[in-house]
């Protein structure tokens, strides 16, 4: 649903018009999020870590698609819009903030492997789709989201790394 009153955003009118059916940040987002996960696919492919059921390993892929796409594409019937202004600024300083962190945990843990640094990406990486499903009030993302996160969370505990 369109919430914005006048123009969308209009305090950034010359900067920003809205998302269409396409989030050109939500791409940058999701690339920013898949480089230090082919990084550790390739370098730790022989990796070993307790029993994951099948239906983890394979929800998990899945599930991670699911809301990678859903960051870029509009399943809604209206177009990505804010509610308010204020909107756009929360979804950039929370996505910024958490991108920041997660690369500084994938370099910590690439330097020194421990198993709570692949937890910590984890729960970052699900929060960046909560904050973004939330601010982009994405109820398709949103409700994704709560399935990838005890997947992909509970996987990356099953590495061992200590």
């Amino acid at each position: 649903m369109t919430y914005a009153i006048g123009e969308p955003l209009s305090t950034y009118a010359g900067l920003f018009k809205g998302f269409g059916w396409i989030n050109i940040f939500g791409i940058i987002i999701d690339v920013l999020l898949l480089i230090p996960l082919i990084i550790f696919a390739v370098k730790f492919k022989n990796r070993k870590h307790g029993p994951v059921p099948k239906c983890f390993s394979i929800g998990e892929k899945i599930f991670i698609f699911i809301c990678l796409v859903l960051m870029v594409w509009n399943l809604g019937l209206e177009e990505f819009a804010f509610k308010f202004d204020k909107y756009f600024e929360l979804y950039l300083l929370s996505n910024i903030v958490l991108l920041i962190a997660y690369y500084a945990i994938w370099i910590s843990f690439f330097v020194k492997q421990r198993t709570w640094k692949r937890i910590a990406t984890a729960c970052i990486m699900l929060s960046i789709f909560i904050f973004s499903a939330m601010w982009l009030d994405h109820m398709a993302l949103g409700s994704f989201v709560a399935w990838m996160g005890v997947t992909h969370v509970f996987v990356a505990a099953q590495d061992k790394y200590e």
